[in-house]
This record gives C-alpha cells, structure tokens and sequence, in this order.
C-alpha cells in the first residue's frame, strides 16, 4: 500500500495518500478506508496517529494550513472538529511523534503535545537552550520520549530521553558525540533506533545506521558488507517502529 506513514501503534500503521487516510495491518493484509475529512481542511499540514487507552481506539489527528483541526476515533468511524484555540504547530515537522497518548510536534522553544483523550494541547520543556542553527527530531525509546539534537554543520550529535514523562528534569543526556566531518545543514538523523546498557546508540542515518558511542566514536554501516567512519548522506527518512500484531484496522472489529 503506497502513501505516507503517519505512524505505527499496537500493530496497526496509518497510512495518508492524496489527502485520504488508510488504517492498514501488514501482518494480517487487512485495512480500511477512513471517511473524507471536511472539505475546509486540506491541504494537510500536520497529522498524528495513536492510541486512545482510555476509550479504547484508535485516533488520527489532522491540522490544516489553515489552522483548522479535526480528529478522528475508530469507535466512531467518524471526524469531527477540534477546537484550536488559536494554536499554531510548527510548520517544519509534518509527522508527529505518538508517546504515552499524546502525538507531539518540536519547535525551537519547546515541543507541543496534543492529548488525543482530553484533547487538550500541551507544551514540553527543552533540557537545553537551542542555538541558531539547531535540527531537532523527536522519537521513542523504551515508551520514554527522546530527543534528538545536532548543531549547524552537523558535525555535533546529542541524543536525550525524557525519563518521567512531563518533567524537565528527568530529561537524561546518553549521548554527546563528535562526527569525523561535516554535514548537510538540513540533518539526516531521522530515529534512535536503540540505547544498550554499555552506552552504545544506534541510529538511523539516511539510508544507513550510524553507531556511537560514549567515547566520542562514531562508525557509520551503510551495508552489512561496508562500513566507515564518516559519508556524506544528504536524505532524511521517516522512521517508525512497527510490532507486527493480529489487532484488526477495521473498526468496532476488535470490540
């Protein structure tokens, strides 16, 4: 099924193509089609997809460019508006990050989350002041949040992860590494992929992995038959965590 990826939860990947949104099981091949949203919201600018706990379903947020929101739930088959507030989510970052039921979106001065229970937005602090310059990626590690940070040239990685979700002060620095040469300003970091209990990380970089660890080294693996220390890749990918699962997309069938 060719789209794009809003995200994976419990086995269960939404899927957006030409302004229509898809739920799709790969491991059982079945999938549905969700209903049109309202014709005031596209084109798209921002979209999430999760899970609801608390109500037991699965949700798909949308925001348009022109600042309208709608969310969906699978116990509904349905969209309806969401009241923005006057809220503006970052236009950079078009894909949101799912963590303890909330999708969340980075901006330089901190990351906005929206509650798809409560429905109601939420700001998360930084561990750090951001510098001009700054690329941010947000991603999941373990169910902790985890930020992803590199400075201007690229030459500078520091990945975080947000121990007790909500609090500053948990934010936990595992990894400040130095590349051997510069990179694109735009960044191709795009998911830490793993931490291991020796203070390795793994990421996604490109098309390839990058591996660092705590004393400054980083080894790039490009292919199970080719590795170095440092090559220059220019495309960021998308990265999501896929569980493979029996859970149905269809709605009201897992009930």
């Amino acid at each position: 099924m060719a789209g794009y990826v809003v995200g994976c939860c419990n086995g269960v990947v939404c899927i957006l193509k030409q302004e229509v949104f898809f739920l799709w099981n790969p491991a059982t091949r079945n999938s549905t089609k969700l209903p049109k949203l309202d014709l005031q919201i596209p084109p798209i600018s921002k979209c999430g997809f999760g899970w609801d706990a608390a109500s037991g379903a699965y949700k798909v947020f949308v925001v348009s460019s022109g600042g309208f929101g709608q969310i969906y739930s699978s116990n509904t088959n349905s969209w309806r508006r969401v009241c923005m507030h006057g809220r503006r989510l970052p236009m950079k970052h078009k894909n949101a990050q799912f963590v303890c039921g909330k999708i969340h979106w980075p901006t330089h001065r901190h990351t906005e989350s929206f509650d798809l229970n409560t429905e109601v937005f939420g700001e998360i602090e930084h561990p750090f002041d951001l510098e001009f310059g700054m690329q941010l990626w947000l991603g999941e590690i373990k169910g902790c949040l985890s930020l992803v940070c590199d400075d201007s040239d690229g030459t500078t990685l520091g990945v975080w992860i947000m121990k007790e979700y909500g609090v500053k002060e948990s934010w936990l620095k595992v990894l400040n590494a130095s590349l051997a040469c510069p990179q694109q300003h735009n960044g191709p970091f795009s998911a830490v992929l793993e931490i291991a209990s020796e203070g390795v990380v793994l990421l996604i970089y490109g098309s390839a992995f990058l591996v660092c660890s705590r004393d400054d080294v980083a080894v790039l693996i490009s292919s199970p038959d080719k590795v170095s220390t440092c090559c220059k890749v220019t495309r960021r990918y998308t990265t999501h965590f896929y569980v493979e699962s029996l859970v149905s997309p269809v709605p009201d069938a897992n009930r």
